[in-house]
């Protein structure tokens, strides 16, 4: 997958878990002209890239 974004553009970037153990990246783009990290307002929404199930813990 392509995440278009232009020189200068920035995004908080996480996992997401759900309780089936499916992983998701998400990327949040910030909003330019907020100061980091405490971006808040009108932004963009995030996105979710789904990655699948998570491997299984071998030594729980």
């Amino acid at each position: 997958m392509t995440v278009s974004a232009a020189a200068g553009d920035r995004f908080h970037v996480g996992v997401r878990v759900t309780t089936d153990g499916t992983a998701h990246l998400v990327l949040h783009p910030l909003a330019p002209e907020a100061p980091a990290p405490h971006r808040h307002g009108a932004e963009p929404a995030a996105q979710e890239i789904p990655l699948g199930a998570l491997p299984a813990d071998p030594a729980p």
